[in-house]
């Protein structure tokens, strides 16, 4: 369960970290708290689904059966707990350097 939050937790702030924070992909300011939070939960979402497809794939070539379903269910909740607790922790560390600087981390349109 704990690989499975933390690695919720790293793909979400490497995928922030790549579209809003390099040089990769423009920057955009967010317009909304909601756009942040769904860029964050999607990709844990996609890998953590990937992984178990992935596991899957494992299991019928090998025969070793190294999922249940409810073992699938549970490490992606976990997948997405540990994505959500990366969305926030961003925020906080964005909320706490905008408001010394005296910037807005959103569009107020």
């Amino acid at each position: 369960m704990p690989m499975h939050f933390f690695g919720g937790f790293f793909v979400v702030l490497v995928t922030l970290w790549l579209k809003f924070f390099t040089k990769i992909f423009n920057f955009t300011p967010f317009k909304s708290k909601n756009s942040f939070l769904f860029i964050g939960i999607l990709s844990a979402l996609i890998v953590g689904l990937f992984w178990e497809l992935f596991e899957y794939g494992v299991q019928s070539i090998t025969g070793v059966i190294l999922t249940t379903f409810m073992d699938s269910l549970s490490d992606i909740f976990f997948d997405l707990a540990g994505g959500i607790a990366a969305v926030l922790y961003v925020e906080d560390q964005l909320s706490k350097t905008t408001e010394a600087s005296g910037n807005t981390l959103y569009y107020t349109q």
